[in-house]
């Protein structure tokens, strides 16, 4: 059996009658329309790529502080810009925007962390945490791990 493409006259009605079923990609030239710019440039992703990479830069950074909120913000306003761009939030700037924001917060965390907390108190949790580790350490000797 020959399928063909129906003519725009030979639709069918939709399932509520609200006129034709106006499917955007049965025409060639639709698709090509909807990859262009208002200026007649074709929309790309690189804002959105770009903001997914410094996102996961965020995440990674975000323990040395100022790196991961330099990385979040770049990660956030990439985003932003690529929402202009393209008129969505597409899935790389939407991961972008989400892993920009944690690592936003988690490296401004770590640096009012370590502001707050002064020379005596920090010594104080490290000599405790020695020892916690020192404690525990007779309860393994002699033990390897399965293979």
């Amino acid at each position: 059996m020959l399928e063909y493409k129906k003519s725009k006259d030979e639709r069918m009605p939709d399932m509520n009658g609200n006129g034709y079923n106006n499917n955007p990609f049965e025409d060639d030239n639709d698709y090509l329309f909807k990859m262009v710019t208002n200026n007649g440039r074709r929309k790309t992703y690189g804002w959105s790529v770009a903001s997914m990479v410094s996102g996961i830069l965020a995440l990674i950074c975000c323990c040395f502080g100022y790196t991961g909120v330099v990385f979040g913000a770049l990660a956030i306003i990439f985003s932003v810009i690529s929402r202009k761009n393209l008129g969505y939030f597409d899935g790389m700037a939407i991961a972008g925007l989400v892993t920009g924001i944690i690592g936003f917060i988690l490296g401004a965390a770590l640096i009012i962390f370590a502001y707050s907390v002064d020379e005596e108190t920090f010594n104080k949790m490290l000599e405790e945490y020695l020892e916690e580790y020192e404690n525990m350490l007779p309860e393994y000797e002699g033990t390897t791990p399965d293979a």
